[in-house]
């Protein structure tokens, strides 16, 4: 597959555009180089691992290209993300999967369709920001949904849509205890109209509305005539909002339902959705053990929330074992008892789980101690240093 982009880098002697296309990659780096025939030409990325993400770093004849802004990073990170998410998903995470295809699946207990509560509601743009700026709608979650948009073209005719009075698709959000909001769907679409409000970009590339061509928002320098400010603050978008007196297993069947288009998320990113603030902080300061990165030996990426995943999975058979925080039983659905264990999780108080911290770090020193670096890890005299895997640690440690 060659995939094919156009960029724009600045030569001393102004601006040049070229397009390029993925010709090789050799571990981490990918190689792009030019269409017209120059050798000497070519564009190199290096997927960078670092304890917040990825990174990528982007060169040209060895030397740091000096884009023209950030979109040009950005783009080409995220099309070679995606390209490497579609076909290497494990290698990324650093997990070697389990595999599931033989186990039954659980059957699933019916529940009553009067329990499903999701509430359509109109809200304005301007309140939505409002909501953003006061923390009462996270457009920050704890992992990566996908990507955000990165092409100015995609979002400016977004934008535009709103400015032509054009529907949007609608957004889902779940509702927590507390009255917060966090994005089920739309999370992109949602956080292109609040950067555009808070003047992040200008518009490019319009479709109709020449006019509004490189307008920011209200900054300024060249803005929106007060008529279209006004028209966006003013657009109604529409939610469908999951109410939080749904019952959790409905609220999970609701996630994976409307969960079908674009980057969708995983189990674990759903699970991290029904969460409270006190559950994910539990499998963050875990994530960030030392004992945990060193049993590991790091390997384990917090790229869609793997880390977490593997992490619950101790945690539910600790408290499966340990009989402690109610009954919990697991009949050979992973997920379905993944779900049960934060739903148990989510009605205990942090000051709860010091038992659980205290396992974990001992679990993870003692399995250091016992196996060094091949901790989770299958036997190999070929290749030493395999991937985690995760059925092994849901033995060693529980």
């Amino acid at each position: 597959m060659q995939v094919q982009m156009p960029v724009k880098v600045k030569e001393h002697d102004g601006i040049q555009e070229i397009t390029v296309t993925k010709r090789n990659s050799e571990g981490d780096i990918t190689i792009w180089s030019s269409n017209d025939g120059d050798e000497s030409l070519y564009l190199e990325i290096e997927q960078i691992e670092e304890d917040d993400g990825v990174k990528f770093s982007v060169k040209k004849r060895g030397d740091a290209i000096e884009s023209v802004n950030d979109e040009l990073i950005e783009e080409m990170g995220d099309r070679y993300l995606a390209m490497k998410m579609d076909s290497l998903v494990d290698d990324f995470d650093g997990i070697e999967h389990e595999d599931n295809s033989k186990v039954p699946k659980q059957e699933k207990d019916p529940y009553d369709p009067k329990l499903i509560r999701v509430e359509p509601k109109n809200f304005p743009i301007q309140y939505v920001c409002t909501l953003i700026r006061s923390s009462d709608l996270d457009l920050a979650p704890d992992f990566q949904r996908g990507f955000v948009w990165s092409d100015i073209t995609r979002k400016s005719r977004l934008i535009e849509s709103l400015l032509l009075r054009i529907p949007i698709p609608v957004f889902y959000l779940v509702q927590d205890d507390e009255g917060k909001f966090q994005v089920v769907d739309g999370v992109q679409r949602l956080t292109v109209i609040n950067d555009f409000v808070n003047n992040k970009f200008r518009l490019k590339n319009l479709e109709y509305l020449h006019d509004c061509e490189g307008c920011f928002y209200n900054k300024s320098a060249k803005k929106l005539d007060p008529l279209f400010v006004k028209r966006i603050d003013q657009t109604q978008l529409t939610f469908n909002i999951i109410d939080p007196q749904t019952p959790e297993q409905v609220r999970y069947d609701i996630f994976r339902r409307i969960n079908t288009g674009g980057k969708t998320l995983n189990n674990q990113e759903i699970r991290n959705c029904l969460e409270k603030n006190h559950v994910r902080k539990l499998l963050r300061d875990l994530s960030s053990m030392e004992s945990f990165k060193k049993a590991t030996r790091g390997s384990i990426k917090p790229t869609r929330m793997a880390d977490k995943e593997v992490i619950l999975r101790f945690i539910a058979f600790y408290m499966m074992d340990h009989n402690i925080m109610g009954q919990i039983s697991y009949k050979g659905d992973m997920d379905q008892y993944l779900d049960n264990t934060v739903s148990i999780l989510n009605k205990h108080s942090e000051s709860e789980f010091s038992q659980i911290k205290e396992a974990f770090n001992k679990a993870m020193d003692n399995a250091y101690i016992l196996f060094g670096d091949r901790a989770f890890r299958k036997s190999s005299y070929i290749n030493r240093r395999r991937k985690f895997t995760v059925g092994i640690k849901n033995v060693r440690t529980t």
